[in-house]
């Protein structure tokens, strides 16, 4: 009866559309979406998951094939990762939807990154307030804690560690006034080395640290593994009843589990309280993990599979948690969450003797001791831990678990010297091919008596062993002492804090313009500072500056500004590509005041040029004499780390068109945004409010010159000729990058212009992304370019058609106007298929924006249906959610009697 439970209960109308409100969030966030697989969602969600509800309570739901995608990776590499369809990601969201609370209630709080997401609020009624918790809700949007919180508190737990084993005060206050403290915490929260009473043992007051990564720790799960983890997690004896808020009862009281949760059915609580349905439910994720395809056609493996990997990597059915896939995060805490009970009692064990700590932040970690033999110990046993294998030495060539840690990334570089000493000698040797040697080392092919680093590191300091004299000056240098805790300072992490606050002061006069020049020093200064990395720090400038509210009398000096800081940070960190989303919306900025038609033009004209000089480094490569020295292809802005090992050819062309996907994905996202403004300020409703000054177009632009930045933007043509310089006909572009350009031609146009195109047209697929041959000047180019490789509908003779399903989800992908309304439901309007039942007309024109057009007798005719509204609701949960909807379009409308025909 649990497998049919937990059918049930995963199926639930509730938890399905709990997963969707995240999902589409999660794409809402800059992520790739596969089109018009998601505008059909947005269009009628209810519709969507009633197939997936049906599916998955007969067990009949399978992941589709999932193409792979060149996502870009510092070092001049590619990452392994996929794009699932929307139906797919649903379908596993809706599994960690029941199943994250309970994983959360067991993980450690040592543990940051990927933390499935909680509220937290700043309880003032204490008589010391602190950062309180609430339940975990049902009916959010977000997936996970916000990265700013969440990395922010793992560096301040890192720092507050480090002060507490050295003995140095934790300061209350900086030059921005105050910052948090261990007290803003319960101790439920942290983790217990941040207080002191667990260095009191310490003999000495110092710090000797490093930290580590995971070698390809996604790809690299093996799926045997996640399956036991789960079941090791769900098993507790107490999940029925009372589970632990943050791990064992160490970190805290034990509390009910509706208690932690909010706005879950009792029915859910209760099946989630049984054992074998729990069981079932973890099971089932696994199963459907292990039956993913993906479809690698168009990427060599060697591209993106480094030539030193040890782990097992996909294509492997049994290994590899798909990078793309949203709740992939949190499932690698799962994985690990073994590793780190392990390791949370082998610190408790040694506390007395050789106090150490633990702070993880998804697979990057960090590891304390405040001795060198205490952290080789610690080190070592943190590899027991995460390869389980009965010796703990890092020598040992092989991982049960298929998890390895990165040895060319060990940090300090101290400590990777001395790591990299032990290897060598137990017969580790530096890869050698064809002559040419790197900095990897290869284990021996036989096996040898290994000893283990701790051993080693003991036996030869005891003798002081000259030749390691070296070695032993940088590990002492390495060293935190008290008053100078050196990479562990989180005076970059408050002042990142502090410059991501938006308040009223923020935006305007002095306060703005401090603000402003402290983001430009965070973009193009090289600050020498560990704690955060300088690549992060840029992206966060960059993204910031293009959201500033500018001081009106600096705005023209200020744009350039801007746009320069922004291209600084482009050049320099190119394996970031959402930077795009500044590049499009620095292009986008508008000076403040009045403003004549010849100065908007000599604006447009400005912003287009700079625009072209950022395209020209993604150019596609033309060859020849043609070649632009500009262009990435030819001056690549970073080396490769693996210089000993060349890549296969066509590694930099997938590369560029990956950047090439991402900014038409940012162009349409944008021209979205502002369509959606200008429909919002036409509005002459008094129900309908104005744009919000949370919009980044509120910040940006002006008001008045929307329009002519949507007309900057909206030509696509220009855009394309730089992207794809040279005839049409040489350039043949992959599926990601076509969907991305397919989606930015309509978003550049109005809704009412791409219902009218394609009624011209042949019904669209509802696989393939195409669009329609006449949209009018400005794309011409674009449409050609479309045309060559496939993915423009065809034109039909006679009558014009009219739009189904598929068609109002190309229609849905333009710019939102108030003339779609009348087009699609006015008096005299036949451009609807008839087939198209209410529910969706009705679901489908409140995504377009245009509900206020559908006709009375429509609304109506829902309500006056023959079959009564409780059986609806009994026979398909779901009806309830669409009828919510038809009552929001119907209220105030006429009820008219007579012929319902």
């Amino acid at each position: 009866m649990s497998k049919e439970q937990a059918s049930e209960i995963v199926s639930h109308p509730m938890i399905l559309w709990a997963a969707w409100l995240r999902v589409d969030r999660w794409y809402r966030t800059g992520n790739l979406a596969p089109q018009p697989e998601l505008a059909r969602w947005r269009l009628h969600p209810e519709a969507q998951l009633r197939v997936l509800r049906n599916e998955l309570r007969n067990s009949t739901w399978k992941p589709t094939s999932w193409p792979q995608v060149p996502y870009p990776k510092k070092g001049a590499s590619l990452r392994h990762y996929v794009m699932p369809s929307i139906k797919d990601q649903v379908a596993f969201m809706a599994y960690l939807v029941l199943l994250a609370p309970l994983f959360e209630r067991r993980f450690r709080s040592f543990v940051f990154g990927n933390r499935w997401y909680r509220p937290m609020y700043w309880n003032r009624r204490l008589s010391s307030p602190r950062w309180e918790l609430l339940p975990y809700p049902l009916f959010t949007p977000r997936i996970y804690r916000s990265y700013a919180q969440s990395f922010g508190l793992f560096r301040r737990v890192a720092h507050w560690t480090v002060a507490r084993m050295t003995d140095t005060d934790v300061s209350a206050t900086d030059y921005g006034g105050r910052v948090q403290r261990p007290c803003d915490y319960s101790d439920r929260m942290l983790p217990p080395w941040t207080r002191p009473p667990w260095w009191q043992q310490a003999s000495r007051r110092r710090a000797c640290w490093t930290a580590l990564d995971l070698q390809l720790a996604y790809p690299s799960v093996e799926l045997s593994v996640l399956r036991d983890s789960m079941e090791c997690l769900l098993d507790a004896e107490d999940q029925s009843a009372l589970l632990p808020e943050s791990g064992p009862p160490h970190f805290g009281t034990a509390v009910p589990l509706c208690d932690s949760v909010s706005g879950y059915p009792s029915p859910i609580l209760a099946a989630l309280s049984d054992r074998t349905t729990r069981l079932s439910l973890a099971s089932n994720l696994v199963t459907a993990l292990e039956q993913v395809v993906v479809d690698s056609r168009s990427i060599a493996q060697c591209m993106w599979h480094p030539r030193h990997a040890r782990p097992t990597l996909p294509p492997s059915k049994d290994y590899g948690l798909p990078t793309g896939l949203a709740v992939s995060g949190i499932l690698l805490n799962v994985v690990l969450s073994s590793a780190d009970d392990l390791i949370f009692e082998y610190l408790e064990s040694e506390n007395k003797q050789e106090p150490g700590a633990i702070v993880r932040f998804a697979d990057d970690v960090y590891l304390m001791s405040t001795t060198y033999d205490g952290l080789f110990a610690l080190t070592e046993q943190f590899w027991k831990a995460l390869s389980r294998n009965e010796n703990p030495t890092l020598a040992s060539p092989s991982s049960r678990t298929n998890l390895y840690i990165g040895l060319t990334k060990i940090r300090p570089i101290a400590v990777q010297q001395a790591v990299h000493e032990f290897l060598r000698n137990n017969q580790w040797t530096p890869c050698e091919e064809d002559g040419v040697k790197c900095s990897e080392l290869m284990p021996p092919k036989e096996n040898v008596n290994l000893t283990t680093l701790s051993r080693w590191w003991k036996h030869n300091n005891d003798k002081n062993d000259s030749r390691l004299a070296p070695l032993r000056s940088g590990l002492e240098r390495a060293i935190v002492l008290s008053n100078n805790l050196g990479p562990f300072v989180t005076a970059l992490v408050e002042r990142l804090s502090d410059i991501g606050t938006d308040t009223l002061a923020d935006r305007f006069g002095v306060a703005a313009a401090s603000r402003l020049e402290r983001l430009h020093e965070l973009a193009r200064f090289d600050i020498d500072d560990e704690q955060v990395r300088a690549d992060t720090r840029r992206t966060f400038a960059a993204n910031r500056l293009v959201r500033m509210w500018l001081p009106s009398r600096t705005a023209p000096d200020g744009i350039r500004e801007i746009r320069s800081s922004v291209a600084h940070v482009l050049q320099l960190t190119p394996w970031k590509h959402a930077l795009w989303r500044a590049v499009v919306r620095a292009s986008a900025l508008r000076p403040h005041g009045q403003r004549s038609d010849n100065e908007r033009q000599s604006d447009n004209d400005r912003s287009s040029r700079w625009l072209e000089s950022q395209l020209a480094r993604i150019a596609m490569h033309r060859g020849g004499k043609e070649s632009m020295n500009t262009a990435w292809a030819h001056t690549w802005p970073e080396a490769c780390v693996d210089e000993a090992h060349e890549m296969p050819d066509g590694w930099r062309d997938l590369y560029l068109s990956y950047h090439r996907t991402v900014f038409w994905h940012h162009l349409s996202d944008t021209l979205a945004q502002l369509w959606r403004h200008i429909h919002a300020s036409s509005s002459n409703r008094p129900e309908h409010s104005e744009p919000s000054p949370h919009w980044w177009s509120t910040r940006a632009i002006p008001d008045g010159d929307h329009r002519h930045v949507v007309q900057f933007l909206a030509a696509v043509d220009r855009w394309v000729e730089v992207l794809y310089p040279g005839s049409p006909r040489n350039h043949c572009l992959e599926g990601w990058e076509l969907d991305q350009l397919c989606v930015a031609v309509l978003a550049s146009r109005p809704r009412s212009a791409v219902a009218g195109a394609l009624r011209s047209c042949r019904e669209p697929d509802s696989k393939i992304l195409r669009v329609p041959p006449r949209l009018g000047s400005g794309v011409e180019s674009a449409i050609q370019l479309l045309s060559i490789n496939g993915r423009v509908l065809p034109a039909i003779d006679g009558d014009t058609s009219v739009l189904g399903r598929d068609g109002l989800a190309h229609v849905a992908l333009g710019g939102q106007d108030r003339q779609l309304g009348q087009q699609l439901f006015g008096k005299n309007a036949k451009r609807l298929d008839r087939t198209l039942d209410y529910m969706f007309i009705v679901s489908a024109g409140s995504h377009l924006g245009c509900a206020d057009y559908i006709r009375d007798d429509t609304l109506w005719r829902i309500v006056d249906d023959d079959m009564p509204v409780p059986a609806k609701l009994a026979e398909d949960p779901t009806t309830l959610l669409e009828y919510h909807r038809v009552r929001r379009a119907a209220v105030g409308r006429p009820r008219r009697t007579g012929n319902r025909g």
